[in-house]
């Protein structure tokens, strides 16, 4: 058993608690969380001490990772249908840049904390990262709207099916469609679904 403390324990169950110690077995499981002094079963075991707040792992619940190399490339407050013009003429960039982009963005999720992801994808490009990562990631499907520009051979028809779609009655949706623009997919679908 290996024991821990920060100036600050957030336990997400109650207020920050300070001094308080972490109890944590060699697998990596927290076992309990201790206050300060004599109530551990061995208080004689060395403690690591940490400057800060020591807190669960953190959750990204919307991240679009196969989009990473676009960080910092669109502007930002434009509206949907400018972000979906800025998505689809960077979409072609070569694979290497596009997979840089994609470790750099996991390795800043990692540093910031983050041990779950909720991911939405339109490829399959992030799965085999994915696979191997630290991270536990979920994927979900989004409604492949740039396939569809590509038929009809322009952005202009993926807005029109944006638009088709928020226009459904609420049930047949697989989008959820606000007065800031469109968001989510069906929560149910799964990295399978997109083979």
């Amino acid at each position: 058993m290996q024991y821990y403390t920060a100036d600050w324990v957030f336990t997400g169950k109650s207020k920050p608690l300070p001094n308080a110690v972490v109890g944590v077995e060699s697998s990596g499981r927290i076992t309990r969380v201790f206050g300060m002094g004599p109530s551990r079963p061995d208080a004689d075991a060395p403690l690591v001490r940490l400057k800060g707040v020591l807190a669960p792992g953190f959750v990204n619940a919307h991240c679009h990772l196969e989009l990473s190399h676009m960080k910092g490339r669109i502007p930002e407050a434009t509206g949907l249908p400018d972000f979906l013009g800025h998505v689809y003429a960077q979409r072609d960039l070569d694979s290497e840049t596009k997979q840089s982009a994609r470790e750099g963005a996991e390795k800043e999720m990692i540093a910031s904390g983050v041990v779950a992801v909720g991911d939405i994808s339109n490829v399959s490009d992030t799965f085999e990262q994915k696979a191997t990562s630290a991270i536990e990631y979920r994927t979900g499907k989004v409604a492949p709207l740039f396939d569809v520009g590509r038929e009809r051979g322009t952005l202009q028809g993926n807005a029109h099916l944006l638009r088709d779609r928020c226009e459904q009655p609420l049930e047949q949706r697989d989008l959820k469609c606000t007065d800031r623009g469109v968001a989510g997919g069906r929560a149910q679908a799964s990295s399978s679904a997109m083979n």
